[in-house]
């Protein structure tokens, strides 16, 4: 009668997510594209209760490299990028960024209101010399990757926000970072 029925509940408990952390999507479930795309939008307030994992940002990482890699099969040029990841238990690179961002667009998010700042950040950048340019195409790529990373991150049950890096090789600088930041995506639970 009971095939197998205290792993199948043990699985399903398993899956369950934990109580103030971010869940991945199952199966079940599944919101439609045009769900997702609803709820991507640029958010500038996050629910800081809700923790983002170092996991989550990797798995969007990975989906950008995927992306990359998928052009690359195709004959296309190989988008090469590099990414960084902050996490909220790094406070003084949070801060680095924060502050960055803050003196270049001041609209990007809430700066006002520091219960509500993200905690998660990914860096994305373009391996390239500082003294070359971003050419078009690279720029639509950039953006079809960071569109596709907050997607992901909407379906994981969190969200994002982007901003466009001024000046990033001083931001590179303060971080140590081997590549010149281009864009910084925010990922945490937004807050309307």
């Amino acid at each position: 009668m009971a095939d197998n029925y205290l792993e199948k509940k043990m699985e399903e408990f398993k899956a369950m997510p934990v109580k103030g952390v971010a869940s991945r999507s199952s199966n079940k479930n599944t919101p439609s594209l045009s769900k997702l795309i609803e709820k991507n939008i640029q958010y500038k307030e996050f629910d800081n209760k809700i923790l983002v994992r170092n996991s989550h940002l990797q798995e969007l990482v990975a989906l950008a490299e995927c992306a990359s890699q998928n052009a690359q099969n195709q004959d296309r040029t190989p988008f090469s990028f590099s990414t960084h990841i902050c996490t909220n238990t790094n406070f003084q690179e949070t801060e680095t960024i924060l502050s960055h961002i803050k003196e270049y667009n001041p609209n990007w998010i809430n700066f006002n209101n520091e219960e509500t700042l993200p905690k998660a950040f990914i860096i994305i950048g373009e391996r390239y010399q500082p003294e070359e340019k971003l050419l078009g195409q690279e720029y639509i790529e950039m953006g079809m990757v960071m569109q596709s990373m907050l997607l992901r991150a909407t379906e994981m049950g969190l969200n994002g926000s982007y901003s466009i890096v001024e000046d990033g090789t001083v931001l590179a600088h303060k971080l140590d970072l081997d590549f010149n930041p281009v864009a910084v995506i925010a990922v945490g639970k937004g807050k309307m």
